[in-house]
């Protein structure tokens, strides 16, 4: 590849993480200026587009949402785009449009009104999954194995100011021996697959609640093709796509989809420099 030229790259964050702190650093060996926007210091104007191309990596979704839009009206290309960063962020939105593509996804029931929520898990065989659409990290997602658990979850989840959080996405729940699978996909290319496992006292495999990550070097192929296809029904640049195996089943289920993911855990344990790879890509953009 000629590295040739010089164009700016905004990082726009709210917190520099490990993964902007790479991401710098491969856009600067690509001969690339990367420059930082942090939305908590700087006001954006709709008018304004401070780079030809704006890597959106804010923790909040709705702050990397609204970062994308504003800059989008300035002229700038954003990756990922609003409607990506929206779409894979509210859970409803991703799910739905996942299925009217055709992916396989696990099956949900939305509930807007606690009467709802509590009508469904009261009825629903146990233990099922209680999530709201927006949220990262395994944040708010229950475990309700009986009618008490059901009860409390609805009474904490009225308590809680924000709207969305009041919505309830139920799940039937899918025993995958506590482990889940991430793909990482750039570009419509995918770049490998991981197996998350849940640590001794979690049943949920996020890293950020002590799960491990296990590179999967084999049959990915079809994982791989699944996480593209969900990725490109997204209109996503890149992402990260979570999906669930049943324990004895050979089908998968595709669970979330994450538009700013983070890649530090995927990368220690592929090797693969995921930085590198989605800044080749965004040099490509360039051309």
């Amino acid at each position: 590849m000629e590295m040739t030229g010089s164009r700016e790259v905004v990082l726009v964050v709210d917190v520099v993480r490990p993964e902007e702190k790479m991401l710098w650093h491969s856009l600067s060996a690509l001969n690339l200026k990367p420059k930082i926007l942090n939305v908590n210091q700087v006001p954006l104007k709709m008018t304004e587009c401070p780079g030809e191309i704006a890597l959106i990596r804010p923790v909040s979704m709705f702050k990397a949402v609204y970062a994308a839009a504003a800059l989008e009206a300035g002229g700038c290309r954003c990756i990922n785009s609003s409607f990506s960063i929206l779409y894979a962020g509210d859970k409803i939105l991703s799910l739905t449009t996942l299925m009217r593509h055709g992916l396989p996804v696990v099956e949900s029931v939305i509930a807007m009104h606690p009467q709802a929520a509590l009508q469904v898990l009261l009825s629903q065989k146990k233990p099922v999954i209680d999530k709201p659409p927006i949220g990262s990290w395994g944040r708010m997602v229950s475990l309700v194995k009986d009618s008490e658990t059901a009860k409390m979850v609805v009474e904490h989840r009225e308590a809680i100011p924000a709207s969305q959080a009041r919505i309830h996405i139920i799940q039937e729940y899918i025993d995958t021996g506590r482990e889940d699978i991430r793909c990482f996909v750039v570009a419509g290319e995918c770049l490998g697959c991981v197996k998350r496992i849940a640590s001794d006292i979690e049943w949920r495999a996020n890293v950020a609640l002590g799960g491990r990550v296990e590179p999967l070097g084999e049959g990915v192929e079809e994982l791989c093709e699944l996480a593209i296809r969900a990725a490109g029904a997204l209109k996503a640049f890149y992402a990260a796509v979570d999906i669930l195996k049943p324990k004895g089943a050979s089908t998968v289920l595709i669970n979330e989809i994450n538009g700013v993911p983070e890649f530090k855990a995927f990368q220690k344990a592929t090797g693969i420099d995921v930085a590198r790879a989605l800044a080749e890509k965004v040099f490509e953009e360039f051309r």
